[in-house]
């Protein structure tokens, strides 16, 4: 089963592309998440299930996953530009505070935030979600 959901959240849009199979002992499901305004794909995530999901609705943990892989990519981004503008080889107190600020100033950051809020909520405001099911 496959499905595709689509979301606009702060002008960004985003697609999660879901898919479930079976496995040997179970189920697994898997999402790549993709920023659909840039094309390009943040992240892909896997859950593999023996019996049942405890999830508010399908294919919530790997879409929960696969945003926190991208948020962890946009700390390495962040991380790695300071690096190349600074010279720095180590991260130490004060300089993860820099990177904190500029985490805390960046609009994207902001905006997966958003995002993983309104994934994570037990009942979504749907009327934002364009969804699309391929059997």
């Amino acid at each position: 089963m496959e499905e595709t959901y689509r979301i606009t959240i702060n002008n960004h849009p985003f697609r999660f592309d879901c898919r479930s199979w079976g496995t040997r002992s179970g189920f697994a499901h898997g999402v790549e998440l993709w920023d659909t305004g840039e094309w390009d794909r943040l992240a892909e995530a896997k859950c593999f299930y023996l019996n049942r999901t405890w999830e508010c609705y399908n294919f919530q943990t790997v879409m929960l996953e696969a945003i926190r892989k991208a948020q962890n990519r946009e700390v390495t981004r962040t991380w790695e530009n300071l690096q190349r503008l600074y010279g720095w080889e180590r991260i130490t107190k004060k300089r993860r505070e820099e990177l904190d600020k500029r985490l805390a100033e960046d609009e994207y950051m902001e905006t997966l935030k958003a995002l993983y809020d309104e994934v994570k909520k037990v009942h979504p405001a749907w009327e934002r979600w364009e969804w699309v099911r391929v059997e």
